[in-house]
């Protein structure tokens, strides 16, 4: 119980520092754009659109237990951080931990809802909730929800991809 409370006040700890430098570069760079914001310049308006589809996508792979539709929202280089410590590094291995993920537990429900996005020229820093249904294949899901940050980068031409899902437990 010790080690998961020690993982989760991490996790707070790192997702209040990445809010606070997001903080920061937003009023450090006025030209950042937010979700909210009421004139948003064309290229944000595409960021958008496209990390609300990344978004998406995550949920449906998570439903089907899709792992490659999963590995297909990250960058090359991307990662999903989870409690612990644990990173899963690069595409390949977002791929394979998924497959052995998906082959035991399946999401009935899921939402992911920004509530904050900033573009800071080729990356961009999305915050927000999560509330999601997951249980063992053929069984009852569990409710559970929590907060995460993702940063995401731009890769090719103008293509969003995520960077870094870092999720962060509710209660």
């Amino acid at each position: 119980m010790r080690d998961r409370l020690g993982a989760i006040g991490m996790f707070v700890a790192l997702l209040v520092s990445v809010s606070l430098v997001s903080a920061a570069l937003f009023c450090a760079f006025p030209w950042a754009v937010t979700a909210g914001a009421g004139s948003s310049s064309p290229d944000s308006i595409d960021v958008r659109k496209q990390v609300d589809e990344g978004n998406a996508t995550f949920v449906k792979a998570w439903q089907t237990g899709d792992a490659a539709l999963f590995a297909s929202c990250f960058a090359e280089d991307g990662a999903t951080l989870h409690p612990g410590g644990h990173q899963v590094l690069g595409k390949e291995e977002i791929l394979n931990h998924m497959t052995n993920v998906f082959s035991k537990v399946r999401m009935t429900e899921g939402t992911i809802t920004t509530v904050d996005l900033f573009v800071l020229g080729d990356i961009a820093y999305e915050t927000g909730k999560w509330k999601f249904a997951i249980g063992a294949v053929g069984q009852a899901a569990e409710p559970d929800s929590g907060y995460y940050v993702e940063v995401w980068k731009r890769v090719g031409k103008g293509q969003w991809k995520m960077w870094r899902d870092i999720g962060v437990p509710g209660n």
